[in-house]
């Protein structure tokens, strides 16, 4: 029984390092009022009250400014492998994973970007310090 908790322990170890651990959730927000640069949130799941599935309605963010992304530069939203550069491969599986459901989201009203996986500037990058209704 000792070597199963041993080889558990060692998969969890090498997934791990593989994916990432750090549970850190990636999501675009749209302001409310004048128009603006687009932004995007980053943050840790580990400090959320509630679950992100439960996320509507007009929240109100304070946060820091991570990142000021130019015309031309791109932030990736959605990863597999958080801890390490985005390859080609990645890039390619993440929008393949993504394009089928592309049409079955817009019956509701949903309309997915050209790459859905970033977000292109003019752009900022923000890690909210405090978000409430």
């Amino acid at each position: 029984m000792a070597l199963a908790g041993a080889c558990s322990r060692n998969l969890l170890h090498k997934i791990k390092f593989m994916v990432g651990s750090r549970d850190e959730i990636n999501a675009t927000a749209t302001p409310n009022g004048d128009e603006g640069p687009a932004v995007a949130l980053t943050f840790l799941n580990e400090w959320l009250v509630e679950s992100v599935g439960r996320w509507n309605g007009i929240y109100t963010v304070i946060g820091q400014v991570e990142a000021v992304l130019p015309e031309g530069e791109s932030w990736q939203v959605l990863r597999f492998i958080e801890d390490a550069p985005l390859t080609p491969l990645e890039k390619t599986t993440l929008l393949g994973a993504i394009e089928p459901f592309r049409g079955a989201i817009s019956n509701f009203g949903i309309d997915l970007d050209e790459s859905p996986t970033e977000l292109s500037g003019p752009a900022l990058v923000v890690r909210p310090i405090a978000m409430f209704r």
